[in-house]
């Protein structure tokens, strides 16, 4: 029953075109599939009136953290999140993904119409030197770039953006969240920690610096247990509270759609977690996806409503 990588973050997006030619250009990603996805994929999703179009898109250099890009035709759609304040909680809030040099793909991703969310942001974690921007773009979507400064990163192969690594989401109960992760889906924890602020207030949460340290953050990551270079992220802001968009965190709202994660045996995964209290979204069905072919999918809701699939393919 072996959860593997995060295979794939969906994103509902409206110029599929556009986005396609975004990421070839900019993250160097290749496309593996173009076309309509399988009407056993409209059924999974309750979209019985909408078709869909898709790309689906990666990091030459590695076999999954694909993007995949959906475009629903037929139905109406509001954005999954209206806004960027990291203090607003729901569904997923970003993608992250890993760069060479921050400040250069930022500015061609500002050239490309996207919108930094707060200034390039070099901070110390740990024995770590890292610097972070968050940008957005069209429909709700938005891309933290993370550069290792020192050490030298190791062991990730990447041009220009690396595959899509971590996403992060805001949440009410940060207890509830990671019980969730860890004993219901039976996640390893490998970050549970305090954020501070900066001395001067500056953080990258785009927070105002004469309050960020009234906010206490608690941050902690989540990866599955037979993967690496791939996880989930959830902070909790005390002292900082929005709206919550819960329930825009469904098909086909734009925006960061959910995650994909591959598991060995998807039966036995389902009883595991039904085992250990979690009401799966929608249990195991049948499900095509392309460009993998027909396989079985399952999908669960986090506390704070981020849809997360789970999907037994097949082989090759």
């Amino acid at each position: 029953m072996s959860v593997g990588a995060m295979q794939e973050a969906v994103i509902s997006v409206t110029d599929l075109d556009g986005m396609e030619i975004f990421f070839r250009q900019i993250a160097g990603y290749e496309t593996l599939y173009k076309g309509n996805a399988d009407a056993s994929q409209q059924a999974f999703w309750n979209v019985p009136d909408a078709t869909i179009s898709e790309v689906l898109m990666k990091n030459p250099a590695v076999p999954f953290g694909y993007l995949r890009l959906v475009k629903f035709h037929g139905v109406e759609q509001k954005l999954i999140r209206n806004g960027f304040h990291a203090w607003d909680t729901g569904g997923l809030y970003n993608l992250n993904i890993r760069v060479h040099d921050a400040a250069r793909k930022m500015r061609e991703m500002r050239d490309a119409g996207w919108m930094p969310h707060s200034d390039l942001h070099e901070y110390n974690f740990s024995s770590l030197v890292m610097r972070e921007v968050m940008l957005h773009g069209r429909d709700g979507l938005a891309i933290t770039l993370v550069e290792r400064v020192a050490p030298p990163l190791e062991g990730w192969n990447f041009t220009e953006f690396s595959h899509v690594y971590n996403a992060l989401q805001t949440v009410r109960d940060f207890d509830a969240s990671k019980q969730f992760y860890v004993d219901q889906l039976g996640f390893v924890a490998t970050m549970d920690a305090p954020v501070m602020p900066e001395a001067d207030g500056d953080n990258v949460f785009g927070l105002p610096h004469n309050l960020a340290p009234q906010v206490n953050a608690r941050l902690a990551i989540f990866k599955p247990p037979h993967a690496s270079h791939s996880t989930v992220e959830i902070i909790h802001l005390d002292g900082a509270t929005g709206h919550d968009f819960s329930a825009n965190a469904v098909p086909p709202n734009l925006g960061v759609l959910l995650l994909r994660f591959e598991v060995e045996n998807l039966e036995t995964y389902y009883s595991q977690i039904v085992y250990n209290g979690i009401e799966p979204h929608i249990p195991p069905a049948p499900v095509t996806i392309e460009p993998y072919g027909d396989g079985k999918a399952m999908s669960v809701l986090s506390p704070d409503g981020a849809w997360l699939e789970f999907i037994e393919m097949p082989k090759g």
